[in-house]
């Protein structure tokens, strides 16, 4: 009974951090005008279905992924859009993540200086700073990743927290917040990351040449997937992390 409520906590936190990403892109979908169809928690058969005035809101059975898709008009108005109007759609999602991964540790360091536990000069320190280091991993990790660990840069990502080890449902908000932040924008179709790259090479390369990018890009995705991993994760006290 104790393992299946581990598991149902961290597929519901797992579907919050999905949430927080997909409402990145719609969003960005309704600035442009671009009209949305529906908003999934979720994939499979639908459980339930509200119809809002502007779109379907649907909870569906696997709790894995969350996604926004827009109707059959919006996705045309979304192919003829400008590159900067659809990279703007697909790095908000990853923004929206680290965003919020960041947000709650740096929500952790205020707790444990009004605890007493780090100074005010750490904790301003840490509210300038940490969010820097966050690029920096990020760069690490994009390097690491395609150069599949040849040179281990990013193999350890560490947290600051502060001295306060975070419950594991936030612990687990954490790490699935940067991991899915940093993975979305790695160059692997159908990532966000992908999508933008074969938009990219799209305005280089004909039609035959585009394809074999996607599918080279697909394959570098399920190999990255299967034979590669994610970093590992830590948490660590302030001491410990400068």
């Amino acid at each position: 009974m104790e393992t299946l409520k581990k598991v149902v906590m961290y597929l519901v936190v797992l579907e919050l951090v999905f949430v927080i990403h997909e409402y990145g892109h719609y969003t960005e979908f309704v600035k442009r005008n671009i009209p949305v169809q529906e908003f999934s928690l979720g994939i499979g058969p639908a459980i339930y279905q509200y119809q809002t005035s502007s779109l379907t809101l649907s909870f569906r059975w696997i709790p894995i992924v969350a996604y926004v898709a827009p109707t059959k008009d919006g996705y045309e108005i979304q192919k003829s859009s400008s590159f900067g109007d659809k990279f703007a759609i697909s790095v908000v999602g990853v923004r929206n993540n680290l965003l919020s991964g960041v947000g709650a540790v740096l929500i952790l360091n205020f707790i444990s200086w009004r605890k007493g536990l780090i100074e005010g000069s750490q904790l301003l320190k840490r509210f300038v700073f940490y969010p820097i280091k966050i690029i920096w991993a990020f760069i690490l990790f994009f390097v690491d990743t395609l150069t599949l660990r040849k040179f281990s840069i990013g193999k350890n990502f560490k947290l600051l927290t502060g001295y306060i080890h975070p419950p594991k449902p936030l612990g687990n908000f954490i790490f699935l917040s940067f991991i899915l932040g940093f993975l979305n924008f790695m160059p692997f179709y159908p990532l966000d990351g992908g999508k933008t790259l074969i938009e990219l090479a799209s305005k280089f390369l004909d039609v035959k040449y585009l394809g074999i990018t996607q599918t080279i890009s697909q394959i570098a995705f399920y190999a990255f997937v299967f034979g590669f991993g994610v970093s590992d994760m830590k948490f660590v006290d302030y001491d410990e992390f400068e």
